[in-house]
């Protein structure tokens, strides 16, 4: 069975594979986002490098959980491994339904059986204050 090691992953809005063969990440971000509200729905691609374990096709498992565990974007990609080299990958840009704040967990799994992380997405609720604060010192 093929396995691959996670070397690297980014956050990004999206990611353009060019000509040479390599990704182009657009609006990278850091693993922590703060939204101003509560539910929010958010766009986001996630890249990352890979080392297999050996060259092949497989079938792979992704999901994302959100902070209480529930399973919110689910899929399957099909991979053909050509060389024992870091490879990369994206998935999405996916719609994410946001109902909480806290850390949404980026997953896949190689059997359907045992997932591992890929990365994790800290979601912080930041609400935005109506009133200006002062600065005191008037006159």
């Amino acid at each position: 069975m093929i396995r691959l090691k996670v070397e690297n992953f980014a956050f990004c809005e999206d990611a353009r594979l060019e000509a040479s063969g390599k990704h182009v990440l657009i609006g990278v971000s850091a693993p922590i986002l703060n939204v101003a509200q509560m539910p929010a729905n958010i766009s986001i691609a996630l890249w990352f490098s890979a080392i297999p374990s050996q060259t092949g096709t497989t079938e792979i498992d992704f999901r994302v959980r959100s902070p209480n565990k529930i399973v919110i974007v689910k899929g399957k990609m099909n991979v053909t491994i050509s060389a024992i080299s870091p490879a990369s990958f994206v998935l999405g840009p996916m719609p994410l339904a946001l109902g909480e704040a806290g850390d949404y967990s980026f997953d896949w799994s190689f059997d359907s059986k045992k997932w591992e992380k890929i990365g994790v997405l800290r979601i912080n609720y930041v609400p935005i204050n109506a009133k200006p604060t002062s600065s005191g010192g008037g006159g």
